[in-house]
């Protein structure tokens, strides 16, 4: 059965719907009438055709993607919502009485403006949340952008690779103070998780970050790729620059697996001949991860070693101190004691003996080198 699309344009357009959204009634060609629906959410349209079929049709994909996410739909460009030969009808509910294919299409019209009202908070909320996700967004890019062109001025031409850093403190016959995220969380007076924090503790780093003595300070390279340390210095550069001074920085990643990867067995015998035939005493946690009897430490001529607590050894910086400078014969301290460690370190060379702040060295070595499991991961106490 055909329809008179004429006459039921007409009849729209004499009984406008009344609505903001609505538009007039037109035809397409002669077998096509459509009525434009369009809200500040969504753009779309009605077409009925000479058989009195009804489709809902979306100009655009943003229309299409809101109902289809709120109405659990799977509709496509243009889909029939009102079927006139089975009179079955998709969008809502329509009277029994009501099956003429103008009384549809004011149902339809209905049940639209009906979906509009129901969704218009959710879905201004949901904008306005995406707004302000965007604004944060482009807030961190541009803190991110800030911080790693700042970072790249502020140690550009005074940075040491992972190997110029062991071959700085052979020739310069130097000490070496390690700062990681942990010394740099306590620089700008956070704690962690086995060093609480404490007010001492960070004027002595920050001391020695900016006082010039006998002590190569080493920062973590300028890592950009997305990671931990991306987003560490994000949070920590701005916070801790200005108590960072020093005319040559190390790297930190000198004893971790990084330099490992980077500079292989040239920075394994680099390490080794510093202490060769050299009288060394280990300072390091009673259950600390790093192996005083490791390879890399077996061409030491005598080896003592002096225990400082797993947790919170900075408590007892002023005793461990003590017992160093009272050791005469020995010729570096190697020294794996957290935060403490570093501190202890800068402690020894203001008293004219050499001390190395070497972390985790052994157990980056096993990371490269025997495919063990990294520092962070192994148990201290």
């Amino acid at each position: 059965m055909k329809i008179d699309l004429e006459k039921l344009i007409d009849e729209f357009n004499k009984n406008k719907f009344p609505g903001y959204y609505v538009g007039m009634a037109k035809s397409y060609g002669w077998d096509i009438a459509y009525i434009e629906i369009k809200t500040n959410i969504f753009n779309v349209a009605l077409d009925i055709d000479i058989r009195g079929n009804i489709y809902l049709v979306f100009r655009d994909h943003a229309s299409l993607s809101i109902f289809n996410e709120f109405l659990h739909r799977d509709f496509e460009e243009r889909t029939m919502i009102y079927d006139q030969r089975n009179n079955k009808y998709e969008l809502g509910t329509i009277p029994e009485q009501d099956l003429d294919t103008l009384s549809i299409t004011y149902g339809a019209i209905r049940n639209i403006i009906e979906f509009y009202n129901d969704i218009s908070v959710d879905y201004h909320n949901k904008k306005q949340l995406e707004s302000s996700r965007n604004i944060e967004s482009l807030l961190l890019q541009e803190t991110e952008n800030k911080t790693w062109n700042d970072l790249y001025h502020f140690f550009e031409g005074k940075r040491l690779s992972a190997l110029e850093t062991v071959k700085w403190i052979k020739e310069n016959n130097c000490s070496l103070s390690r700062f990681g995220d942990g010394e740099i969380m306590l620089l700008t007076e956070d704690g962690i998780y086995f060093q609480k924090a404490d007010k001492k503790l960070t004027y002595e780093l920050r001391n020695i970050c900016s006082t010039k003595n006998n002590t190569l300070v080493c920062m973590p390279h300028c890592v950009v790729e997305r990671g931990f340390w991306h987003t560490f210095w994000v949070q920590y550069w701005f916070r801790s620059k200005f108590f960072i001074n020093q005319p040559v920085y190390g790297d930190t990643f000198v004893s971790r697996p990084e330099g490992f990867y980077q500079f292989g067995d040239e920075l394994v015998n680099a390490w080794m001949s510093i202490w060769e035939n050299k009288n060394v005493c280990i300072v390091t946690g009673e259950k600390s991860r790093l192996d005083p009897e490791h390879l890399m430490l077996s061409n030491i001529k005598n080896k003592e070693i002096i225990y400082s607590g797993n947790t919170n050894s900075y408590d007892d910086i002023d005793s461990l101190t003590e017992k160093c400078l009272e050791k005469k014969d020995i010729d570096i301290f190697l020294i794996a004691s957290g935060p403490a460690g570093t501190v202890l370190s800068a402690k020894l060379a203001g008293n004219n003996r050499i001390a190395l702040d070497i972390g985790h060295l052994t157990n980056s070595y096993d990371v490269v080198y025997a495919g063990k499991d990294n520092p962070e991961q192994l148990p201290f106490c």
